[in-house]
């Protein structure tokens, strides 16, 4: 899938060596970023749909990141909004949500959908990274119940369907900045 990625003239300039907007990142394991180059594939999703001279783009998530798994015979996907923001009015959820299914039911089922729909996926993930109540020195496991049992803003992504992408469902998990993503 890499080398149909690459080869792609409408793919190859959105390709990235980092996950990064607004000086919040998603950080990768120290055997990813030193093997980059065979096991992992960044894709800017949202430059994408802002180079096509639409008059109106639609929504577009960060990032499609694309790990190479040794552990099974696939890859993971895993998609990431970054918002770097003080305050949880500083993201709409329906906004959110929609930057999602853009990405899920345009880029990857449709415009590109011979180089993603033939492959097997082991995980898939999306990720809103946000910490819009200056939580930063918790642990995740500390964030998520806050989130939870404070019936905070973010808490929304558990109440909405699951987005489905080839056989596998994943919610929208808020995460604070620089979640680690790791090899497979």
């Amino acid at each position: 899938m890499f080398r149909e990625i690459e080869q792609n003239s409408e793919l190859f300039p959105i390709i990235t060596s980092y996950c990064e907007e607004n000086n919040i990142e998603v950080c990768l394991s120290q055997s990813l970023d030193e093997n980059s180059h065979d096991k992992l594939l960044i894709l800017k999703a949202d430059a994408y749909y802002s180079s096509q001279n639409m008059n109106n783009p639609p929504p577009a998530i960060d990032c499609i990141i694309l790990v190479k798994c040794d552990t099974c015979d696939g890859y993971d996907i895993h998609l990431v909004e970054l918002r770097n923001i003080k305050s949880p009015k500083g993201f709409n959820k329906e906004n959110i949500k929609a930057k999602f299914t853009t990405v899920l039911d345009d880029f990857l089922t449709q415009r590109f959908k011979d180089i993603f729909l033939n492959e097997k996926y082991c995980n898939f993930n999306c990720y809103f990274v946000s910490d819009p109540y200056s939580y930063g020195n918790m642990t995740q496991k500390e964030y998520d119940k806050k989130i939870h049992t404070q019936e905070l803003k973010l808490d929304y992504f558990n109440s909405i369907k699951p987005f489905r992408f080839q056989g596998k469902v994943s919610l929208i998990q808020p995460k604070l900045p620089n979640p680690m993503i790791s090899e497979c």
